[in-house]
């Protein structure tokens, strides 16, 4: 069974850096001007095998979390937090879906729910480092979910939710979201082999 959970740590580890790369490869093509290609149609496809991922993520964690019997103290905590924290971000999609609006932004002006948004994914990248003592884990919790300013090749600074978010359309805004709900799951996934693999190494 451990050579087993090995090598599904590997796998999971292997999504992680490909859904990294594809992250910036979406964001620099999403930053540049192609008017010829159908924004709106690839965000909608795009949702559509994100849910798939989540969904199966999701199933998969109830799965490997019926076989460390959710004795671990310090995974229930953080199992509370990411519960809460993804339907935080579940309810962000909904309202977008329902107002069709970006709901960090009014007219360029940072609202309320936007500063909600930071001050919430914060807390719950500090949550997982301080949870785990695993370098790689952390620089990849902070490369897929950290909210830190952003610095271009011309070292000019932007505020990580205007870079990513502002000027954003609904489709766009419901796949940044649905995308870091996928990525909160891939994180979990690995927190749970990372104790799978402690035990069998017992």
């Amino acid at each position: 069974m451990c050579s087993s959970i090995g090598n599904n740590y590997m796998q999971v580890q292997g999504y992680i850096i490909f859904y990294t790369a594809l992250l910036f490869t979406f964001i620099s093509c999403t930053n540049q001007s192609h008017h010829n290609i159908d924004y709106d149609g690839l965000a909608y496809s795009l949702n559509d095998n994100l849910k798939n991922d989540i969904e199966y993520l999701k199933n998969d964690i109830v799965k490997k979390e019926l076989k460390i019997g959710l004795t671990n103290k310090s995974y229930v905590d953080y199992k509370l937090k990411t519960t809460e924290y993804i339907m935080y971000l579940e309810k962000l999609e909904l309202l977008s879906s329902k107002v069709e609006i970006n709901p960090f932004f009014d007219k360029d002006k940072l609202t309320s729910e936007g500063k909600l948004f930071i001050k919430k994914t914060n807390e719950y990248v500090n949550l997982i480092n301080t949870a785990n003592n695993n370098t790689e884990l952390s620089y990849r919790v902070n490369d897929l979910l950290g909210v830190n300013d952003v610095i271009t090749e011309g070292n000019i600074y932007f505020r990580y939710i205007d870079y990513y978010f502002n000027g954003l359309p609904k489709s766009f805004f419901v796949y940044e979201i649905n995308n870091r709900i996928r990525n909160v799951l891939l994180i979990q996934n690995e927190l749970i082999l990372m104790i799978l693999l402690e035990e069998c190494n017992k």
